[in-house]
């Protein structure tokens, strides 16, 4: 049960993650067309990052568990 919880948490980890990275490479295509930033990003951003890095944390401490 809770491996699947983690596992849950995990690919909510890693989808913020891919979306950080797609954004990133979006708002910098955007800065050389003139487009305005994607404004998710700019209010939510350490909030964001900061959850990101403790799903990632969780999600390998409960790897490591598991094994």
């Amino acid at each position: 049960m809770k491996k699947i919880l983690f596992m849950i948490l995990g690919g909510i980890g890693l989808f913020f993650l891919i979306s950080f990275f797609i954004y990133r490479i979006t708002n910098s295509a955007g800065d050389l067309v003139g487009n305005e930033p994607i404004s998710f990003w700019d209010q939510d951003f350490k909030t964001a990052g900061i959850f990101t890095v403790l799903l990632v944390v969780i999600g390998i401490a409960s790897v490591i568990k598991s094994r």
